[in-house]
């Protein structure tokens, strides 16, 4: 550990040292190559910051160990004496006090995309239908902003009502985390560490905050793997059904999981099932999805004369992070780009696809650098929850609760990151004895590869994995012989 030590201080203090933009100048005056030197830049300039995050890795995981040793001989022992009920009320008073304590605490405005959901939800709730500048839109998915809309029929106008409700389904989330981690073959210790780790971890708290998809999204995405998971070894298609329309309901939310019925068919493939099981459940599954799904589809092509599935920001969405222009996160189009000119939005997404596929055809060696800055943006960081709800409130915050809650946020994120890291590289030498696992690390591939291999990345996308790097941490901390039934 004293080696792990060394190496992690050494990376943090290479990352600090490195002058990226001076290398960069010196690469461009030595190579005639313009490509190249933009392929060699876009590495260089992400380096600093991911040596440093590397390093920091490092350190925690060398210093964890023995800290992880007294939590584990001091707290663990007592974790699996309290009785199952006791365990669970007191589970759930506690994600509901402090998320509550939050939201009361800081009164966050609704800024970005928080805003355009909340006035969308308004517009709802007062029978205008789902429009913009007095047309019917499609642009963003309306599973949140239909949610939020329910709650503003019931009451009123209130931001208050919204965050609640975001409390609820946070503090479910725990609930449903215990359930998995028990099911994945976790001892009830490490169990109820996952659960508490998802109930303190400070970016949960933060989203209740703000009036977004990613509350909502991570309570439809971790129904769906319990009742998956509950039902993997009974093939019965009422499990099939009830995961097919939970995330038909979360992909109304967010587009992203409307492939994960593939995961399925993969996990049930690699754990044993013949290729008729594998298939089968699966296809029920998207088949279920289509459930919520298609009322909006045919609303869609209806009002917007167009056959629209979800959403029409899908294409904008793949430009983003597929063009010249790209940093691999958060970009508009730039001035002098066709997509400004381009007021329908239907025609706006189907020339912005075009344009990325063929970014991908002209630059493929662009598209794998691009994919390697996309996959720092998308975990580098877990600071955006209390970034966006210091943006905008009604009263002024003290700037050392700002500043204390982004490095309590980046902290406590990088903590659990090292012992999932921990969790993922004891679990793959036994991974045919963990089915619950190997989907949790299925889920964290598929969506890495939409984001980092197709999108952009933006550290609010793995929110929903938050849950899934909980139970792997846990796995880590309390995978032994001793501890894992």
């Amino acid at each position: 550990m004293a080696l792990v030590l060394i190496v992690g201080i050494f990376l943090v203090c290479c990352g600090i040292g490195i002058d990226a933009s001076h290398i960069e100048r010196h690469i461009r005056a030595l190579s005639p190559d313009a490509q190249l030197t933009d392929l060699t830049g876009s590495i260089i300039e992400i380096m600093p910051n991911a040596l440093i995050i590397a390093g920091v890795l490092l350190i925690v995981a060398a210093l964890g160990r023995r800290l992880l040793q007294r939590l584990n001989e001091r707290i663990g022992s007592y974790l699996e004496q309290i009785p199952e009920h006791t365990f669970l009320w007191a589970l759930l008073s506690v994600a509901l006090t402090v998320r509550l304590a939050w939201v009361l605490a800081i009164p966050s405005l609704p800024v970005v995309d928080f805003a355009y959901y909340e006035e969308k939800a308004w517009q709802m709730a007062q029978g205008l239908g789902y429009q913009a500048n007095g047309k019917p839109t499609a642009f963003r998915p309306p599973g949140y902003i239909l949610w939020l809309a329910g709650i503003y029929s019931l009451c009123g106008r209130s931001l208050l009502a919204g965050q609640v409700a975001n409390v609820l389904l946070s503090t479910f989330v725990c609930l449903l985390v215990y359930r998995i981690a028990s099911k994945g073959g976790l001892s009830r210790r490490a169990s109820r560490i996952a659960a508490l780790i998802v109930t303190l971890f400070p970016s949960q708290i933060f989203y209740c905050s703000l009036t977004g998809t990613e509350g909502l999204f991570t309570f439809l995405f971790m129904a769906a793997l319990v009742v998956w998971v509950q039902g993997f070894d009974q093939a019965s298609w009422k499990t099939d059904v009830s995961t097919g329309v939970l995330l038909g309901l979360a992909t109304l939310v967010r587009p992203v999981s409307l492939f994960l019925p593939g995961l399925f068919l993969v996990h049930l493939k690699l754990y044993g099932k013949g290729w008729i099981e594998s298939v089968r459940r699966p296809f029920l599954v998207g088949v279920a999805m289509l459930v919520p799904i298609l009322p909006w589809s045919i609303r869609n092509l209806i009002v917007m004369k167009s056959p629209i599935l979800i959403s029409t920001n899908g294409g904008i969405t793949l430009w983003m992070g597929l063009n010249e222009h790209a940093t691999g996160t958060f970009m508009s189009p730039p001035a002098e780009s066709p997509l400004r000119a381009i007021e329908d939005e239907v025609e706006k997404s189907r020339q912005a696809t075009r344009l990325a596929r063929l970014f991908v055809r002209e630059h493929p060696g662009r598209v794998v650098i691009l994919s390697l800055k996309k996959f720092f943006y998308l975990y580098a960081t877990d600071i955006s929850g209390a970034q966006f709800s210091f943006a905008h409130t009604a009263r002024p915050v003290a700037l050392s609760l700002k500043v204390g809650s982004i490095l309590i946020a980046q902290g406590f994120y990088l903590v659990v990151g090292v012992f999932a890291l921990w969790g993922v590289a004891r679990f793959l030498p036994l991974w045919r004895h963990y089915p619950v696992q190997g989907l949790l690390l299925g889920s964290i591939i598929y969506f890495t590869v939409l984001y980092a291999g197709v999108f952009h990345g933006e550290d609010r996308f793995h929110h929903p994995l938050i849950p899934v790097f909980s139970i792997l941490a846990a796995h880590g901390m309390f995978s032994s012989r001793t501890s894992v039934s």
